[in-house]
């Protein structure tokens, strides 16, 4: 009897999905040609398909012969790694598509992240909960650890570009702007230059539909609405700002920091601190702001 493998629904998601002309194509070219190419990757131990999902439906569908090439790996994290890895090397990918696939990463980084925390929380005594709070304590000890790269800078690894250029990369990606990111894929645009256009597009324009005020003759109607929405929209971000740069200074606040050989990290969460404290103090002045009678700002004290 022939082996029967199995498809498994999480593992055959992180390889991108084949549009229907894509499959009509690959189901056309091996009904004609017969199976071709590298052999369908399965996963021994557990007797599922990491890469050919495709390849081995049509096959089993049309009764065409092809072949298997058994790995074994130690987990399905391993298993992941295996996949993304050789999706990477196999195309002649843009860069930001090589970062669409890193990205799919992210998920085992976070949790290996986590997990450190976790761990370091422990050797800080207090089962690895609130780890700012016994920071103090660990820089008294002087308590070595290697630093932790960022899961930025190890996705960016994986990618072949750099951590900035990783960063932008994904900040594209997340703005979900179809033609923005078909463009960079195609390699018509860079990824700073759409990075900058994106960035662009954030930042209000004091002067797009407010006209100028005259309320001595009269002649144009003071447009408070326009004046309060820009400002609100300000106020908003700010609020969201401070809302994120507090759970990262809460992250950042817990890591170990080196510069070369040299622990830096007491430097390091006094710098944070205080960034914190002067970023609360701004976002307070902006959210006591209001536009006042004259089309101006006025700042409450």
């Amino acid at each position: 009897m022939e082996q029967t493998y199995r498809i498994d629904a999480e593992l055959s998601g992180i390889m991108p999905e084949l549009s229907k002309e894509e499959y009509k194509e690959l189901e056309s070219s091996l009904l004609e040609d017969g199976f071709k190419g590298a052999p369908i990757i399965v996963w021994k131990q557990e007797g599922i398909i990491v890469d050919g999902h495709n390849r081995y439906s049509i096959c089993r569908k049309h009764d065409i012969p092809y072949e298997v090439q058994e790995l074994n790996f130690d987990s399905r994290d391993d298993v992941v790694q295996w996949m993304i890895r050789a999706q990477l090397g196999r195309r002649n990918l843009s860069s930001l598509q090589k970062i669409e696939i890193a990205e799919r990463f992210r998920p085992l980084f976070r949790k290996k992240a986590k997990e450190n925390q976790i761990k370091a929380g422990k050797e800080y005594g207090n089962g690895g909960t609130k780890l700012t709070e016994n920071l103090p304590q660990a820089l008294d000890e002087n308590i070595k650890k290697e630093r932790n790269p960022t899961v930025n800078k190890e996705l960016s690894e994986i990618a072949g570009v750099s951590e900035k250029t990783y960063t932008m990369g994904k900040k594209i990606l997340d703005s979900q702007d179809e033609d923005l990111i078909r463009e960079v894929k195609a390699k018509e645009k860079s990824i700073s230059g759409a990075y900058k256009e994106l960035v662009s597009k954030d930042v209000p324009k004091s002067n797009d539909t407010i006209e100028v005020i005259d309320t001595a003759k009269g002649e144009n109607k003071v447009e408070d609405n326009a004046l309060s929405d820009m400002l609100s929209g300000i106020q908003k971000r700010y609020e969201e700002y401070l809302t994120v740069f507090q759970e990262d200074i809460k992250w950042l606040s817990a890591m170990e920091f080196y510069q070369n050989d040299e622990e830096v990290t007491g430097k390091v969460y006094s710098d944070l601190q205080n960034c914190l404290e002067k970023f609360k103090s701004i976002s307070d002045m902006i959210q006591g702001m209001s536009i006042d009678e004259f089309g101006g700002i006025s700042i409450e004290k």
